[in-house]
């Protein structure tokens, strides 16, 4: 049995489906030996690798480390485990601050374009453009709400349209979601960038920015969709 989560970092084990389903298995005794190309590859987390490899040694398991050449069922692997797991965490935390490094000085140019964009929006030739069915429930909400509908009203009207409109998709249309849009500044054309940050070590956590870290404005990143 192969098991992969592609594109999915190994810095938090909590986040890859796959592993988690070979850690269950290996508690269902459906597993008698876990083969991995590298340290760096089963987990970049030196507490979550050492962890993991523990529970998976109780079962009677053993993680062959193909790179190192390290069978964990032997007696002098944990220090060597600890050791590699412990570089290539700090690899991984290298990377990853070169990664943000790069990506505040998008920022600080105004040309930093975000991994997943607001509702209403899509990318169309490496540019933001507008999705015109989506925008048009955005400019619903927004017109609605000026109108003297409140929030959860919207939200329950655009709960009820939704099986009949395709560009409503599946978005969980709640008080939450529809307060997201009606504050986003994304559909006036400008960008605040670094709203949340993510911390330097490991485990790795999200936090709300509240002047912790610089953020970013820019004027007209994109087509505005509401006036």
């Amino acid at each position: 049995m192969t098991l992969a989560d592609e594109g999915i970092t190994g810095t938090s084990a909590q986040k890859r489906p796959e592993f988690q389903r070979m850690i269950r298995r290996g508690r269902q005794k459906k597993i008698d030996l876990v083969l991995v190309k590298s340290i760096s590859r089963f987990a970049r987390n030196t507490v979550d690798c050492l962890n993991y490899i523990r529970a998976l040694r109780t079962l009677g398991i053993a993680v062959i480390f193909e790179k190192e050449n390290i069978n964990t069922l032997e007696t002098d692997s944990e220090m060597l485990i600890t050791m590699m797991g412990a570089f290539a965490q700090a690899e991984s935390e290298s990377i990853s601050a070169n990664m943000r490094w790069s990506i505040q000085k998008r920022m600080q140019a105004g040309t930093f374009i975000p991994s997943s964009l607001s509702y209403g929006y899509k990318m169309e030739n490496g540019k933001i453009a507008i999705d015109p069915p989506a925008a048009k429930i955005v400019q619903r909400i927004f017109a609605d709400y000026l109108a003297g509908s409140s929030m959860e009203e919207i939200a329950a009207k655009l709960k009820h349209l939704q099986p009949e409109y395709p560009e409503l998709g599946k978005k969980s249309w709640c008080f939450h979601t529809v307060s997201y849009i009606l504050q986003n500044e994304k559909y006036t054309g400008d960008s605040l960038w670094q709203k949340t940050y993510h911390t330097d070590t490991f485990p790795v956590k999200k936090h709300i920015n509240r002047g912790e870290k610089p953020s970013y404005f820019a004027e007209e990143t994109h087509p505005a969709i509401i006036g």
